[in-house]
């Protein structure tokens, strides 16, 4: 099945939240992470070229530290609908909640900082699931988060948050194919010791109470944090606009 037919019109929700801080001095201070530029246009805008193609409904989060990217987005030709993040600080799952109301039921989250050029493999009967890649990348996994299937690979059993002691296995991306299960999942995460709502903790919940399915990746995937990952997703994705309104 392919990411339209799973999608069937539903939202594409786009989270962009990160100041970029780690990527100075590669980018200026006040520069959202969202806004930095690949090739000819900034993250955001490949991430808008990309889900475009599969649905007609987008949504983007802000908060106060991003609020640059409103401008950028409604000069741009497509139908989006931006929202503020009213909890900034409290993470993405905390954010997500303001896309709530405008969700039917199933939708696609993506993060503001996640370039990928591939495809995903998704089951006709899938009802929710997360992008992963298998990787022997230690780095890949220690920056982002290992995931633990099942001994059929058919569900995802465990979620770790950039573990420390893992050689090899499936790293998770930015990438949830999600429904509105989510909703009381995020609800009924503990926020950590700094007042967050870990993604990964209530992508847990949603795993332990409802399921969660394994979505394979094959293609390249940076998760941008650091000036080395700039350079890298430039090599790869720094094509032409070409044709792109």
């Amino acid at each position: 099945m392919g990411l339209a037919a799973w999608l069937d019109g539903s939202p594409c929700v786009i989270v962009c939240g990160g100041t970029g801080q780690r990527l100075y001095p590669a980018k200026g201070r006040d520069l959202p992470k969202s806004m930095v530029r690949i090739g000819d246009r900034p993250i955001i805008r490949h991430l808008l070229d990309f889900w475009s193609e599969y649905t007609g409904e987008l949504i983007v989060i802000i908060n106060n530290h991003t609020s640059s990217i409103a401008d950028y987005c409604l000069d741009l030709p497509y139908n989006i609908k931006l929202l503020f993040d009213t909890e900034p600080g409290a993470g993405i799952a905390a954010a997500l909640l303001e896309a709530e109301p405008y969700i039917n039921n199933k939708f696609v989250l993506v993060l503001g900082d996640c370039l990928y050029k591939g495809c995903f493999d998704i089951h006709s009967d899938m009802s929710r699931g997360i992008g992963i890649f298998k990787t022997n990348d230690k780095k890949a996994l220690r920056e982002n988060y290992s995931v633990t299937l099942d001994t059929n690979h058919i569900m995802v059993s465990h979620l770790e948050e950039k573990p420390r002691n893992v050689k090899k296995g499936f790293c998770g991306m930015g990438i949830y194919f999600l429904d509105n299960a989510i909703w009381a999942a995020i609800r009924n995460t503990p926020r950590d010791h700094q007042g967050v709502v870990q993604i990964t903790s209530s992508l847990q919940t949603l795993a332990d109470t409802a399921g969660l399915s394994p979505v394979f990746f094959k293609g390249d995937y940076i998760n941008i944090n650091y000036p080395r990952d700039l350079e890298k997703a430039r090599k790869i994705f720094a094509t032409p606009l070409e044709n792109k309104p």
